[in-house]
């Protein structure tokens, strides 16, 4: 079974919200203990909680303001141990804007994170187990209220592959330059609005924003 672009960006943005709890522990870190302590929490405990060795090759930045960038370069996750390839995420680089004073009086408030020269693997194996099943599967947020209020999602020359295993099915989607972000007055509303500017192609056909 071939999987449809719009649930490709569906659990792709499940993935993402993942990482983007990932980024706040790392922004939590950061205000206590600066980049040092960013690395090493995202590389032992968070590594460890998630059951995914995560690697930090480059350069963690802090830019400290209103809101806070945390800025990192050549970040890897590693993917489950039945994985068709070693990693499932990869980076060159990953920026996450966040306001630290949310982290204490919530909700969490993430007004930005980019993404660029992303690949994101995302696989089922021949069992129908899925890779973006972290553990523990029950911390994981389960309501749009437990996830980080998050405003805007950019990427630049990144990559989408999903692979199912039972069926050696893939698709891939390639994007050139994208951006997700939430439309003005409808965050609070229970099915939300989202505003998608996406140029690059799936299966190899290409894709365009609408003008």
């Amino acid at each position: 079974m071939r999987v449809s672009g719009r649930r490709l960006l569906r659990i792709a943005g499940w993935t993402s919200a993942i990482l983007l709890i990932v980024g706040v522990a790392v922004a939590a870190a950061a205000w206590f203990g600066g980049a040092r302590a960013v690395v090493w929490l995202v590389e032992h405990p968070v590594s460890s909680s998630i059951g995914r060795e995560i690697r930090i090759g480059g350069p963690l930045v802090v830019e400290w303001g209103a809101p806070t960038r945390i800025v990192v370069d050549d970040i890897h996750v590693a993917n489950a141990s039945w994985g068709s390839r070693p990693e499932m995420f990869a980076a060159k680089r990953l920026e996450i804007a966040i306001v630290l004073r949310s982290l204490l009086f919530g909700p969490t408030r993430v007004p930005g994170i980019a993404f660029d020269g992303a690949k994101l693997l995302l696989e089922t194996s021949d069992h129908g187990d899925a890779n973006w099943h972290f553990a523990p599967a029950a911390a994981a947020p389960k309501k749009r209220s437990e996830f980080p209020d998050v405003r805007r999602v950019t990427v630049k020359g990144s990559e989408i592959a999903y692979r199912n295993g039972e069926t050696a099915a893939q698709s891939t989607l390639a994007m050139e330059d994208a951006q997700f972000a939430q439309t003005e007055g409808e965050a609070d509303s229970p099915t939300g609005g989202v505003k998608i500017a996406l140029a690059g192609a799936f299966q190899g056909r290409p894709l365009r924003p609408r003008r």
